[in-house]
């Protein structure tokens, strides 16, 4: 339960702070861009803004984020995919929380956007 509470406070923080990104295929994120490396070393529960690629679909919701300084897990409900067709090296911009499940680190994914089609969805 506190882990909910704590992630639902970290989304309507980063909700209104605003997550922005320029128009065109060149977007970038305005926040302070975490990278998949360091996300690795973060708390549980830490918000994360990231740009980079979705190379792999591993099924059940999961996919390999990748970015210049390597991989992580992500979880991205099927209904933030909104009819999204997967394609290896989707390049996506993301709003996430840092999830610990023992040795291993993943990131819940609360708002996306596909770079290219110019599509952004957020969690209810």
């Amino acid at each position: 339960m506190k882990s909910k509470i704590m992630w639902t406070l970290s989304l309507v923080a980063a909700l209104f702070l605003g997550f922005s990104a320029n128009a065109g295929s060149g977007k970038t994120i305005s926040k302070p861009v975490t990278h998949a490396a360091d996300a690795q070393n973060l708390p549980e529960d830490s918000v994360v803004y990231m740009q980079g690629t979705l190379t792999q679909n591993l099924g059940d919701e999961m996919y390999i984020f990748t970015d210049a300084s390597g991989n992580i897990d992500v979880e991205i409900d099927d209904s933030l995919m909104q009819g999204q067709n997967f394609t290896p090296n989707m390049e996506v911009i993301i709003t996430a929380t840092v999830d610990k499940d023992g040795n291993v680190t993943s990131l819940d994914v609360a708002e996306i956007e596909f770079v290219n089609s110019k599509q952004m969805s957020s969690a209810n």
